[in-house]
């Protein structure tokens, strides 16, 4: 395996224990008020974050032998990111009784914006080529 490639798993590794952290640590702050506004604000992450995660193993941690069909599995799991994530909505959306949209697209626009941003700091920092 190249080392850019062991390096961008080790990155990806990273970045989802600490968004995985954040966003339980938002969670659980938003709990204190309301534990309404935490299942919300959780359900919305999740469904940003459980197809993030899909996403991560189909492209970075799945055996592949062939390294030619490296777009098509990376369509593929951007295809099947985005269709997971319409998913999660509409099972969020009838599942609970009375959703306060507010908080359900917060806690989606926070864990949106962690999937940019924590990968990004982080591959510019030394913290990737330590271990966790």
């Amino acid at each position: 395996m190249s080392k850019v490639l062991l390096q961008s798993i080790n990155l990806y590794k990273k970045t989802l224990f600490l968004e995985s952290c954040c966003l339980l640590l938002i969670s659980l702050a938003l709990g204190y008020s309301d534990w309404k506004f935490s299942l919300y604000f959780l359900c919305g992450a999740i469904a940003v974050f459980l197809p993030f995660c899909i996403f991560i193993f189909l492209v970075f941690f799945r055996q592949k032998k062939d390294f030619s069909n490296n777009i098509k599995h990376f369509y593929r799991g951007e295809m099947f990111k985005f269709l997971a994530t319409i998913l999660l909505c509409i099972v969020f959306f009838v599942v609970l009784p009375s959703v306060n949209y507010l908080i359900f697209f917060l806690g989606y626009s926070v864990a949106l914006l962690f999937n940019t941003v924590i990968p990004l700091l982080l591959s510019r920092t030394k913290f990737v080529n330590s271990s966790l």
